[in-house]
C-alpha cells in the first residue's frame, strides 16, 4: 500500500475542523484507510538525513496515511480531503455555499450591469 505524508494543519484547515490524533485515525479507520504514523518534519528530515544533533527545522506534525493500491484518486491532498469531506457529507454543504455566493454574485452583477445600461440610454 503507498503511503503519504499530509501536513496535519493544512488537512484540517481544509475540511474545516481539527481532531485529536485518536479521532483522525477512528475517521481513517472507518473511510477505508490507515493512519500508519504522526511524526514531525524535524524528525523525518534527521532520519532521513541520519542527524542525531538538534537543528531549528519546523515542528510541523505530519500524518503518514496508508492509501489502499485501488485508491488512486487518494494519493493527493486534494483528492484526499474531498474524498472524507463527501464520506462526512459535508461537501454538499460546501457546494450549497458555494452556490448561493455566486448566486449572490450573479445578481449583483447582472442589477450593475443593468442599471449601467439605463444609465447609457
Amino acid at each position: 500500500m503507498p503511503t503519504i505524508n499530509i501536513k496535519r494543519d493544512l488537512l484540517f484547515k481544509i475540511l474545516g475542523r481539527t481532531y485529536s490524533d485518536i479521532d483522525f485515525q477512528d475517521l481513517c479507520f472507518k473511510f477505508g484507510l490507515e493512519l500508519d504514523e504522526v511524526v514531525t518534519e524535524k524528525q523525518i528530515i534527521s532520519k532521513e538525513q541520519h542527524l542525531s544533533h538538534n537543528r531549528q527545522e519546523l515542528e510541523e506534525v505530519i500524518y503518514k496515511i496508508d492509501i489502499p493500491a485501488n485508491r488512486y484518486d487518494l494519493l493527493c491532498l486534494e483528492g484526499l480531503t474531498l474524498g472524507l469531506l463527501i464520506f462526512l457529507n459535508q461537501y454538499i454543504h460546501l457546494i450549497c455555499n458555494l452556490l448561493i455566493i455566486f448566486n449572490k454574485l450573479y445578481y449583483s452583477l447582472y442589477y450593475h450591469i443593468r442599471y449601467k445600461f439605463i444609465l447609457l440610454f
